[in-house]
């Protein structure tokens, strides 16, 4: 009996759970979150001993003895996974060998009696669980559910949660989130070298809108990275998220076009919870007038020109007061 063993090939070998948190009420405000509650959570564990589906002490359940030998195929050398282990040249010369009773089985160079130590160097991973989808994009192309067009990186879905991985030392990478109903998220980022976690960060309970957009470049990856988000979609960044915090940062838009961090000038003091103000874009004016402002049945957007009234009638307070005096 000859057990063969596919390894060498990033597999799943396990779930941990954990507990989460979830936005469950929001405030009036984008980005604000008024109440918080506990909700299961979980991420998949990886080993690159196994082809992809079946991780090598599955696949070699029978243990050794007279008429049972194992044997390792180093499928990151060969290209080969799960589905077409029994299409790699090397495992067919070594059938044919196995089955004419010849004496060359040892001599092939991707078959080993022992098991075979994977380099896979520094990757980063990330976990979404999410109202989102996730994918990745490069001067390459884009790696998603449905492409898969950047070297080294891959994507997969497990249950309600996405997972995305490139090489560590990638470049002109960036990960990006797309909202596709009101809710909140939490993405997880792991460190990896060779296969053991190194660092981990996360970004937990973070609101998230129908049409969302989040940004994560991958260049020079830091702690204190945080990620850019597009509450409503309109192309122009409304704040950023910290992982050390899990606080979003509003963006205050000038009068010369440059985006300022206005957190020192107005702090906020509940987590994860920021306000757009004064978007130099303003979004296309939908059909229908109350009180001369233009409004939809999209409650983010008319928050955000209520919030433009209440501004300009805070402008106007200012200049009455430095008129009269008070």
């Amino acid at each position: 009996m000859y057990q063969i063993a596919g390894a060498g090939v990033e597999t799943a070998s396990g779930i941990t759970y954990f507990t989460d948190t979830e936005c469950i009420a929001g405030g009036s405000l984008w980005f604000e979150c008024q109440e918080y509650a506990p909700k299961l959570g979980y991420y998949v564990n990886f080993t690159h001993d196994g082809d992809g589906t079946v991780v090598v002490p599955s696949a070699l359940g029978m243990q050794a003895g007279d008429s049972v030998e194992r044997w390792w195929l180093d499928l990151q050398k060969t290209g080969g996974i799960h589905k077409n282990i029994l299409e790699t040249p090397e495992l067919i010369t070594f059938i044919e060998d196995a089955v004419q009773s010849t004496s060359t089985l040892s001599s092939l160079e991707h078959l080993s009696r022992s098991p075979i130590t994977t380099n896979t160097g520094n990757r980063l991973n990330f976990f979404l669980l999410s109202p989102l989808d996730m994918y990745l994009q490069g001067s390459a192309g884009i790696t998603s559910s449905s492409s898969d067009e950047i070297p080294g990186a891959t994507y997969r879905q497990y249950g309600a949660v996405q997972y995305v991985s490139v090489p560590g030392d990638s470049n002109g990478l960036t990960l990006h989130l797309n909202g596709y109903e009101a809710g909140s998220f939490t993405l997880l980022v792991q460190e990896t070298d060779d296969g053991e976690v190194v660092h981990t960060r996360d970004f937990t309970a973070i609101p998230t809108g129908s049409s969302t957009i989040v940004q994560l470049p991958l260049d020079d990856l830091q702690p204190d990275t945080t990620l850019e988000i597009d509450f409503d979609g309109d192309g122009t960044l409304d704040g950023v998220v910290s992982a050390e915090s899990d606080r979003a940062t509003p963006l205050v838009t000038q009068e010369d076009g440059q985006v300022n961090d206005s957190a020192e000038s107005k702090p906020n003091s509940s987590p994860t919870i920021g306000t757009r103000i004064r978007p130099s874009t303003p979004a296309a004016t939908p059909p229908g007038e109350v009180a001369g402002v233009s409004i939809s049945g999209d409650k983010q957007w008319y928050y955000k020109e209520l919030q433009k009234i209440l501004g300009d009638i805070a402008d106007l307070v200012v200049l009455i007061e430095a008129q009269y005096d008070v």
